[in-house]
Formats: C-alpha cells, structure tokens, sequence
C-alpha cells in the first residue's frame, strides 16, 4: 500500500466473496502489522480464522474485538467518553511498542448482531470517533449481499456507507472518494 500514514481515515471495502475479501484483507492487514500497528478485526468466526490462516506470523499483531460492546457504550455514554476509552487502548498499545491502531469490522456481520439503525448510528460518527488518535477503520461490505439478497446490505445502508467513508480501499490502496470518480 502506498498510504503511509492512515491514521483518524474512515474507509470502505465493498467485496464481492469470500476470496476477493481474504485477498484484499490479506494485503491491508499485512501493511498496518508491517508499519507495527495492532490490528483489531470485528468479523464473523469462518472470516476471521480464514484471515489468520494465510497471515500466518502476522497473528501476532491481530486480535478479534466486539465492536458490539463499543456500539453499546458509544449509544450509553457518547462521543467524548468513547474517545477517551479508545485513546486510552491506544496509548496502552503504544506502550507495548505498537505504533497505533487498524479497526477491521464486517458491516453484515455487526447488524446481524445488532441493527441496521444500531450500526447507522455508530457508522455515522466513527470518524468523530478516531478523528486525532493513532487509529482508522475500515468497514468492509459484502457486495454479494446487496447484490442478491439485501438481508444486511440494503440500499439504505450502501446510500450511507457512501456518505459515512470518505476513503475506500481500491486497487490495494486507500484512496479519497471523489478520487475514484476520475479513474481512466
């Protein structure tokens, strides 16, 4: 990747199966845990495991994390106290010679556990959210869905995945939105 510093960047990934997913992921993983940061991954049990199999001595830099739990204190408790528990992980990572963090979180997955409106809320501040610390996240869809089924992956959510994430991983680099609109 070419994106040197990714910090506070609020992105997308819009895959098509599983192998497009794993090989996208593969790559972007390897970049955060390459420039030393942890890599936090919210993504269904079959995903996740297929991650650490083909990271192999990259596992060390990977964790599984409920974004669950964050969404619930960030509806309890707001913005200004969801900031300060994450910038104190931050620095507690940084103290073990992490240079910052990666948020991974697989958007079908988290509103089959929660829901669409639940997500939406959350979605819509993230950047608030890591706006100054030493993290990105990336939301990751599952085009598949939206293509066939909609289960989870409805037009509603694609219409403010597109509002919400002003970079999106495309061609293995993170670029600014209205950048992909003059690809040639």
């Amino acid at each position: 990747m070419v994106n040197s510093n990714i910090f506070g960047y609020h992105s997308s990934f819009y895959y098509c199966g599983l192998g497009h997913l794993i090989v996208n992921m593969h790559r972007y993983i390897k970049d955060g845990a390459d420039k030393g940061e942890k890599i936090y991954i919210c993504t269904e049990d079959r995903i996740y495991f297929k991650l650490l199999e083909y990271l192999g001595e990259y596992n060390k830099y990977i964790e599984y994390f409920d974004v669950i739990n964050m969404m619930d204190y960030y509806k309890k408790m707001g913005l200004r106290k969801v900031k300060v528990k994450l910038s104190k992980c931050i620095g507690q990572n940084i103290e073990k010679g992490y240079t910052g963090a990666r948020f991974i979180m697989q958007i079908g997955y988290v509103i089959s556990r929660t829901s669409a409106e639940d997500f939406l809320y959350f979605d819509k501040n993230i950047s608030n959210i890591i706006l100054g610390t030493r993290a990105s996240f990336m939301c990751v869809y599952d085009f598949e869905d939206y293509l066939n089924n909609k289960n989870f992956i409805n037009d509603n959510i694609i219409r403010e995945s597109y509002k919400n994430h002003f970079f999106r991983l495309y061609g293995g680099k993170l670029k600014k939105w209205d950048e992909l609109l003059n690809l040639k």
